[in-house]
Order: C-alpha cells, then sequence, then structure tokens
C-alpha cells in the first residue's frame, strides 16, 4: 500500500495517482491514502501508525530529522534533491538540516549523479560509501523529430521564483536589461515572459521590452507553453540542475543556467544548455551567446540530448537496489 503522510499542509485529493499516471506509473486507488500529520504542534501531536515491515521514505529535511529519531526497524530512505542547508541563513534550520546527512539511518537516494558528486566533494563520507542515484525524468513528450523555429518572432522565457533565493530573481531580471540593451538582442523580434509565481508584476526593461508574467501555471498550460519558447533563462544557485533547465532543453529551447561549486556545465544532458556566472553580467553575456546561436546548430544540438524522458525506465536500476537494500 501507498500512504502519504502530509506533513506541511494537507489534501485528501487523489490527483498525485493520476499525475503519476501520466507518468507511466500506475497504482491502485484502493491502495492508496493519505495521513493528515499538518496540524500537529506541542499541543496536538501527529500519530502515524507504523508497520515493522513498513518503509518510510522522506524527501525534505524536517522530514528527515523526525525520521531519524524514531524508531525504526529498518533505515528509512531519504531522498535527497538538493543541498538544503543553503536554502537558509546561518541559522537552526542550516544546521538542522545539514545534521540529516549525518545520521546514518537512512538509504540515501540522490536526484542526479551531479549532486552525488556534490556530496562526495564535501566529503560526506556516509553518503559516498552508501549513495543510489538516478538521473530523472523531467523531458517533456520527446517531439524532436516535429520541432519547428517560429523566424518571425522569438521568446524568451524567465523562471521567475522571487521568494525562493536560489533562483536569483533580481540578478536575472537585471541580467535581461543588460542583455537586450545589446544589438544582437535587437535584431530580432522578442516576446519576453516570466512564470513560476503569482504576484510577480510585469516589467518594462530599458530597451522598452516588457516581462509579462503568467503567474503560476496549471502544468498542462505550462508544457503548451515551454514548447513555444526559444530562449530561456533558469537560474540555480545551487548542485542540482533546476527541473525548468531540463524541461525547456528537452523540448528544443536554448537555455541559460547557473554555474556553482561542482556544477559548471550540463551539455551531458543538452549542448543546448550553456552555463553562466550567478552575476547580471555573466547571464546577460550567455544570453547574448545564445541569440546568436543559428536555428540550424540548434535544431542539430537538440537532436543530441541525453534527458530522459521516462520515469519507469530512469527510476530502474536505482529502485532495484534500493529493493536489494531492502529485502
Amino acid at each position: 500500500d501507498f500512504r502519504v503522510a502530509q506533513t506541511t499542509n494537507f489534501s485528501d485529493s487523489t490527483d498525485v495517482l493520476d499525475f503519476l499516471k501520466s507518468k507511466g506509473i500506475s497504482i491502485d486507488k484502493k491502495r492508496f491514502s493519505t495521513v493528515n500529520l499538518s496540524k500537529r504542534n506541542s499541543a496536538n501531536f501527529g500519530y502515524l501508525p507504523l508497520h515493522n515491515d513498513d518503509v518510510l521514505v522522506v524527501s525534505t529535511w524536517w522530514d528527515a530529522h523526525i525520521a531519524s529519531q524514531l524508531p525504526l526497524r529498518r533505515k528509512f530512505l531519504y531522498l535527497i534533491q538538493d543541498y538544503e542547508p543553503i536554502f537558509y541563513n546561518n541559522s537552526d534550520k542550516s544546521v538542522l538540516s545539514e545534521q540529516t546527512y549525518h545520521s546514518e539511518k537512512f538509504i540515501p537516494l540522490l536526484n542526479t549523479e551531479i549532486l552525488y558528486k556534490y556530496f562526495v566533494n564535501k566529503d560526506y563520507e556516509y553518503i559516498k560509501k552508501n549513495a543510489i542515484w538516478f538521473e530523472p525524468a523531467p523531458g517533456v513528450a520527446n517531439t524532436q523529430s516535429t520541432k519547428t523555429i517560429n523566424t518571425n518572432e522569438k521568446i524568451l522565457f524567465l523562471y521567475a521564483r522571487p521568494n525562493v533565493d536560489r533562483n536569483l530573481f533580481i540578478n536575472s531580471m537585471r541580467a535581461l536589461d543588460l542583455a537586450f540593451q545589446d544589438e544582437v538582442m535587437k535584431k530580432d523580434n522578442w516576446k519576453l515572459f516570466s512564470a513560476g509565481t503569482t504576484g510577480v508584476p510585469s516589467v518594462k526593461l530599458t530597451s522598452g521590452h516588457i516581462v509579462k508574467n503568467l503567474g503560476k501555471m496549471k502544468i498542462e498550460d505550462y508544457y503548451t507553453f515551454a514548447k513555444t519558447v526559444d530562449l530561456a533563462l533558469s537560474p540555480m544557485l545551487a548542485p542540482h540542475p533546476n527541473y525548468p533547465t531540463l524541461e525547456f532543453a528537452s523540448l528544443g529551447a536554448l537555455v541559460v543556467s547557473t554555474k556553482w561549486e561542482t556544477k559548471q556545465n550540463l551539455d551531458f544532458y543538452s549542448p543546448n544548455i550553456l552555463m553562466a556566472d550567478p552575476t547580471p553580467e555573466g547571464m546577460a553575456l550567455k544570453l547574448i551567446e545564445a541569440a546568436k546561436i543559428s536555428n540550424s546548430i540548434r535544431l542539430k544540438n537538440f537532436k543530441n540530448n541525453h534527458i530522459n524522458f521516462d520515469w519507469p525506465t530512469s527510476l530502474q536500476t536505482a529502485i532495484i537496489k534500493v529493493a536489494e537494500l531492502y529485502k
């Protein structure tokens, strides 16, 4: 059975099963349930009934922090999707999240090899020796054989999340302002859009271009829009390549993302991903460089992508290894 214990908010919707089904993973609704632990506090504990054979899976540091204190017969599975201590300033949260990587009461399952290499570089010996990693499948339905490029206008997209520090919203806006003052960008008819967060105003650049915010988009609308994008700016000041970077590259767009420590290039995913220094000037230079790439080179690079589209295939090797450890 598949139980989802929700610790920060709650919904008893089974949309998650429909989403998984759309990704090729089918689960019987009779075997799915939810547990509401989101209202727990010092006077109202959250109780999670467990069987000795249950496998506990966590995907955030605060759940890993709790799981490491439970009297579990089996190690819990810790899905590590980024290096979470950098999400905070120097604080209790930063310290507590970093401590979860040292408990040794978990099986580390890391999202991407490049993230695993970061933990190795930082000398997390337990994770280095015991981690299983997988390459995700964020690729949107493969359109390599049908990709067309609009020659009348070009569309630029900014992944805009001002509330998520590592996405560098302010520096990204400054980068766009610098880039669109360059003669290279003036040669084409550009339309600029942002999305990712509601409440972000549309912004007028020095060049006169308007960055129109589309807000928090429904996933179907997002994919439809993504197929029209020529150039995406998707910053990520973290060791993990964010999914929009891979999603837009999987659809044939040129993408500018940012370097950080062990993440210096992502061309092993796609030659159409350009890595910039995480500064306005660095990102602007790469946007201009991307704009110079011809349509023929862009399409040639597109056909040399190595971005997964199928989750069951992407997870298969890792899940077999995990299953062996739980036997």
